[in-house]
């Protein structure tokens, strides 16, 4: 069983639009971490592309109050994504 630790980390809420075969799809991810992570990562991605997959960013937020959630003991350093279904049905 994995080593899984309680913390108060923060939301950064990411929308994206995706151009495939001239069809466009709007969709959003979430990822947790410290208030720093998330505001370096919003950040970074105000200024154009998903940097991992080359999607528009259309727009990005940090949600300003902190949550309670269960991460893995040797993800308390960095963001992670929210677990939940893929990216658009989308292979990455």
């Amino acid at each position: 069983m994995a080593d899984c630790i309680r913390k108060k980390v923060y939301r950064l809420v990411v929308s994206f639009r995706v151009s495939e075969d001239s069809e466009e799809e709007d969709f959003e991810e979430q990822y947790f971490g410290s208030f720093e992570e998330a505001e370096k990562a919003a950040a970074l991605l105000e200024y154009g592309a998903d940097p991992w997959y080359g999607d528009e960013v259309t727009s990005v937020e940090v949600d300003p109050e902190s949550v309670e959630r269960e991460i893995l003991h040797t993800d308390r350093s960095r963001l992670h994504r929210m677990q939940g279904p893929e990216r658009s049905g989308r292979a990455r």
